[in-house]
């Protein structure tokens, strides 16, 4: 590998770790938004703030993600959204289940 290439793909993988980190950044705030508005409103549910910390991340996902060749930290991220949306399954389901009893 050509000294070039190596600097070229240090740069690749410097500006996926600085995309890592933004997305970190943007959705910790969110929640803490969230948690923020949550108490204040004196409505704090933990499958109301799942499902929207959830959908905060996808939406920030979907805005940092990488360009190719994807990092080997997206692979952590798409295993993430994967067991969320399997958590918001179960909520969906839950929820189904109490109106369908009703």
């Amino acid at each position: 590998m050509s000294v070039l290439q190596t600097l070229s793909r240090s740069n690749h993988e410097e500006a996926h770790t600085a995309k890592l980190h933004r997305l970190l950044l943007a959705w910790c705030l969110w929640i803490l938004l969230l948690l923020v508005g949550f108490v204040l409103a004196g409505a704090f549910s933990f499958e109301r703030f799942f499902v929207l910390s959830f959908v905060g991340f996808l939406a920030f996902v979907s805005l940092f993600a990488p360009t190719k060749p994807a990092p080997d930290w997206w692979k952590y991220v798409q295993i993430v959204v994967f067991l969320g949306l399997l958590v918001l399954c179960y909520f969906v389901a839950l929820r189904a289940i109490d109106v369908l009893a009703l």
